[in-house]
């Protein structure tokens, strides 16, 4: 599975739990766009979290 597609499954669960309990509204979407914006920008951009400090 891609990144991008187990991003998109959380999302999709995500606002299906908040929907359930009442509390997706504008705030809420407002936090997950940001979210998502947050992926699309550092998702082509090579991020090497996980490489050793030099």
């Amino acid at each position: 599975m891609k990144p991008r597609d187990t991003l998109a499954f959380d999302i999709n669960d995500l606002r299906r739990i908040l929907k359930e309990d009442g509390l997706y509204n504008q705030e809420t979407r407002k936090k997950i766009e940001e979210y998502i914006n947050y992926y699309r920008t550092y998702e082509h951009n090579d991020v090497k979290i996980f490489d050793e400090l030099e």
